[in-house]
């Protein structure tokens, strides 16, 4: 669309025409794809990481026993890879546990979560000792397992029979396979 030029004013020599035109960008396809890609990936591995992370409830006056029992899953944990929330919480009813032991049972977590080689905090430890606190670790790097996806159509050919083939578009789902008799 092109616009009318102001009117022009007797005293001023030079006139100044603006026209309104629609911009457009050139884009490469591929480059654009791949940036796609890109963050498509990464969101995956966000998700990935984030189905990786294991969470132990404590409690401030855990018994011995359970806290053993409790230790021995965060090793497990970590020894994987995975990244583990600890949550220190007070339960309802229980006794509540003295500001010396909140202080002993974070030391014992932290020296367990540094037996383990590769261990880092990957978090600064959230809340206060004796009310609800959460201390965050990440096993190494070299544990992890990541999962990957096999492509469908190998995986289907590998278990399909040579003598069936798929079914036909407009036939019933129950006709999903059939078995191919030679002619004679």
């Amino acid at each position: 669309m092109l616009a009318h030029p102001p009117p022009q004013d007797p005293s001023s020599a030079t006139t100044v025409v603006q026209i309104s035109a629609a911009v457009c960008r050139v884009v490469d396809t591929s480059v654009e794809k791949e940036k796609a890609k890109a963050e498509k990936e990464t969101a995956l591995s966000e998700k990935q990481a984030a189905a990786q992370t294991k969470q132990l409830e404590l409690s401030w006056a855990i018994a011995s026993n359970d806290l053993s029992h409790k230790i021995k899953r965060l090793q497990e944990f970590l020894d994987k890879g995975a990244r583990v929330e600890v949550l220190l919480a007070r339960k309802k009813g229980g006794r509540t546990a003295t500001p010396e032991e909140a202080e002993a049972l974070i030391e014992r977590v932290k020296e367990v979560a540094a037996s383990v080689a590769g261990t880092t905090e990957y978090k600064k430890s959230d809340g206060l000792p004796g009310t609800r606190m959460t201390l965050f670790f990440e096993g190494p790097a070299a544990n992890r397992k990541v999962k990957t996806k096999t492509k469908k159509p190998e995986y289907y050919e590998s278990k399909i029979p040579s003598d069936y083939r798929p079914r036909e578009s407009g036939q019933p789902k129950r006709f999903a396979m059939r078995k191919v008799t030679p002619k004679k």
